[in-house]
C-alpha cells in the first residue's frame, strides 16, 4: 500500500480526535490536518497510476494532475481546492485564520469519498497493486 495513504489516515485521525475535544480553537489544527490528508491521498491516487505528482500544496494543480492520470471528476474538490490550499499555508501561522465547522464537515467527506475511490482501486487492481504502475513522463 501506498505509504502516502497512511500517512493520510494519520492526518484524518488526528481530525478525528481533535473534533472529540469539541473546543472551537482547534479548528485551524484540524483544517490544517484535512488538508494534509486529503494532498496526500490525492498524490497516492496519482502515483499508483503511474504519473508523477508536484512536490507542492496547491490542491488545485493536484486535482487537474489527478484527473490527468484518470481519475473521475469530483465537482466538491474542485468547489474547495482553494479553500483548502489556504488552509495548508494559513491555519498554523495566521492570527486571522478563518473557517467554519461546516467547511471541515466538507472537507471530511471529501476525504472519505478520495479515500473510498483509492481503496476501490487497490482493491480491484489487487495482483498489480503491490507495485506502481511505472512513472510517465
Amino acid at each position: 500500500m501506498c505509504l502516502l495513504l497512511e500517512k493520510a489516515r494519520k492526518d484524518y485521525d488526528t481530525v478525528i480526535c481533535m473534533q472529540k475535544v469539541n473546543d472551537e480553537l482547534y479548528l485551524d489544527i484540524c483544517c490544517y490536518h484535512i488538508q494534509q490528508a486529503i494532498e496526500k491521498v490525492i498524490k497516492c491516487s496519482i502515483e499508483l497510476n503511474g504519473f508523477r505528482y508536484s512536490y507542492e500544496h496547491s490542491i488545485s494543480k493536484l486535482y487537474g494532475e489527478y484527473i490527468n492520470a484518470g481519475w473521475s471528476e469530483y465537482k466538491d474538490l474542485r468547489m474547495m481546492a482553494d479553500t483548502l490550499t489556504y488552509w495548508e499555508s494559513s491555519a498554523e501561522y495566521k492570527d486571522s485564520f478563518a473557517a467554519t465547522i461546516s467547511q471541515l464537515t466538507d472537507a471530511l467527506e471529501i476525504y472519505k469519498e478520495l479515500e473510498k475511490r483509492l481503496v476501490l482501486y487497490l482493491t480491484e487492481n489487487n495482483d498489480e497493486s503491490s507495485e506502481p504502475k511505472p512513472l510517465q513522463f
